[in-house]
């Protein structure tokens, strides 16, 4: 992880041995973990005062399953606030569909194997430092307003940004920027200013998934209340 804060994983999954699991793996890959016993706590956890950089989400849990998580992270406006990697034995087409549709960013299926999880948290979470960030906003070329097409990044349309495709890693992702300035003028603000209107978003098999900032990241949560 570049950034000196600790980043954080909530784990929600009510099974001892997969809960002792995914915690070896997310802290082995540098995170601090938070672990819920079930949907209700994982809410209230989140809806709290926690500064989560991802979700790891089980489907089947005591009072309230997965769905029902992903349903009130929609509500309280939480649904882009952080990555959620699901966790699930249930590898059926149409329950797959349904969670990547509810907002989860990625879909493990029960048994798997410690290098998998790993491989794929570190594929969602975007572990980039404020000199990489200007970096890549300075570099930007050619912004893309067919972008807004691509699943995932329709609803961004009317929002008064640009959209830049570019890679990280060698993994693409779209950057959005305000429409009101060009990139190299955006990184000459305050970092606070960007990661407040900055948004960043990763390709998927799927669509695209945002990964930055997380409120984590940007200091502020979104407007749950509204």
């Amino acid at each position: 992880m570049s950034d000196a804060r600790k980043k954080l994983a909530v784990i929600a999954e009510d099974d001892p041995i997969n809960q002792r699991l995914a915690t070896m793996v997310l802290q082995k890959a540098g995170f601090h973990t938070e672990v819920c016993d079930h949907g209700g706590e994982c809410i209230d956890l989140l809806a709290g005062d926690v500064d989560a950089d991802l979700l790891v989400l089980d489907l089947q849990m005591p009072r309230y399953d997965g769905f029902h998580v992903l349903q009130r992270l929609n509500d309280l406006k939480l649904i882009e606030q952080f990555p959620i990697c699901v966790l699930t034995g249930d590898s059926r087409p149409e329950t797959v569909k349904r969670a990547l549709l509810a907002g989860a960013h990625d879909y493990v299926v029960k048994p798997y194997k410690a290098p998998e999880l790993d491989q794929r948290v570190r594929e969602l979470v975007f572990d980039a430092s404020e000199a990489e960030i200007r970096k890549l906003i300075e570099n930007l070329r050619v912004h893309d307003p067919s972008m807004f097409h691509a699943h995932g990044l329709q609803a961004w349309a009317q929002r008064g940004f640009n959209a830049y495709q570019t890679a990280y890693e060698k993994n693409s992702i779209c950057v959005l920027i305000p429409r009101s300035t060009t990139p190299a003028a955006y990184t000459k603000m305050p970092y606070a200013e960007i990661t407040a209107k900055t948004h960043i978003f990763r390709k998927r098999s799927f669509g695209w998934r945002k990964v930055w900032p997380t409120y984590a990241v940007s200091g502020k949560k979104a407007d749950k209340a509204s």
